[in-house]
């Protein structure tokens, strides 16, 4: 009782300590899964003394060989390491050592086994590690069904019993995909307070009672149905606009509008008439000589004059929009205090 106590209060303390650094590691997983596993397991010795009146200091002690199990489960992550399953679970000991007051009868004199079904519900922490191993730590309760089967030279252990039975997990799955994983686990399973029966040449019967404890190292595979994802969505097809730029010059340090400036306002205002634009952006810009906060005014200056040109022309105050970023985005990049003629701008653009 106190290894499975111990057993237990281990896997969840793993799965508490470990559980908010797995989180920030990585998602898991979410949707059904199924597993099947097969493996060995040891069964612990079972000591009773047998109720008899006859002899009632008599005592009954059973140890048994390495034996075999396998288990199937189905169960459902949650997506965030948490998990729950159902799991069915067969496993069968041959007697292997039958000790009666102290005295040893080996199994060649002992025909028999010791079987049982666990039937149990099981919740698993799922480690994240960022890789495509995932251990894993758990516990279940349920009920196992324990069944006895032997006989010495008139003597027989039988009898089945259906008990409250929990059990603690610790296991290791590898990824090969999102839907397959390879599993490796070991489980310690405990029945307690199993009962079952000794009869005996002449009709003597006893019972006994003892814990049935079960160590467990299983291998298998399990198989997640992972939704297959979800399309991307359509891309939103956004209709181009339609852009018409023009650009003027300006001399240093100057916001007046040069005659070449005014010829190419006169084209603006052509193609404005005829394209149908909704509106006119213009955007001044100074180069890189003077202080940054003088330039961003300058730039100002230079884009309102523009606009006043433009208005002189019959285009609408309101269908203007102006923007100032001094020495921003140079058309020529230069060293801060170089006069560049290019960067002295106005940028037209019909929308």
């Amino acid at each position: 009782m106190r290894t499975s106590v111990l057993l237990f209060a281990s896997a969840a303390a793993l799965g508490l300590t470990l559980g908010p650094m797995a989180t920030a590691l990585a998602q898991q997983p979410e949707g059904w899964y199924v597993e099947g596993a097969g493996g060995v397991n040891w069964m612990e010795d079972m000591d009773f003394a047998i109720e008899d009146p006859g002899d009632p200091d008599e005592v009954f002690s059973t140890e048994y060989d390495t034996g075999f199990a396998v288990s199937g489960r189905v169960g459902y992550a949650f997506g965030n390491g948490f998990r729950v399953d159902g799991e069915v679970a067969y496993r069968q000991n041959d007697f292997d050592t039958i000790n009666i007051d102290g005295e040893s009868v080996g199994s060649p004199a002992y025909d028999g086994d010791v079987s049982s079904w666990a039937f149990m519900l099981n919740g698993l922490y799922d480690i994240s590690t960022g890789t495509s191993l995932t251990p894993y730590v758990g516990v279940g309760v349920g009920a196992v069904i324990v069944d006895f089967d032997g006989n010495l030279e008139g003597t027989s252990l039988s009898g089945d019993d259906t008990v409250f039975a929990a059990q603690g997990i610790a296991g290791l799955a590898y990824e090969f995909s999102p839907n397959l994983s390879a599993i490796v686990d070991y489980r310690y399973l405990r029945g307690f307070d199993v009962d079952a029966q000794v009869a005996q040449d002449g009709g003597e019967t006893g019972f006994y009672r003892d814990d049935y404890a079960n160590h467990t190292v299983m291998a298998g595979l399990r198989y997640t149905f992972v939704p297959p994802p979800a399309p991307p969505p359509a891309p939103v097809v956004v209709a181009p606009v339609a852009e018409t730029a023009f650009i003027v010059f300006f001399d240093w340090d100057r916001a007046d509008l040069t005659p070449e400036a005014n010829l190419v306002l006169d084209d603006v205002v052509v193609v404005a008439n005829q394209s149908g634009y909704a509106s006119v952006r213009l955007d001044g810009y100074t180069d890189l000589s003077g202080s940054a906060q003088y330039n961003l005014g300058l730039s100002e200056r230079r884009a309102n004059s523009v606009a006043n040109g433009l208005i002189a022309r019959g285009i609408a105050p309101d269908e203007i929009v102006i923007r100032a970023f001094g020495e921003e985005n140079p058309l020529v990049p230069t060293p801060d205090g170089v006069r560049e003629p290019q960067n002295r701008r106005v940028e037209i653009f019909l929308i």
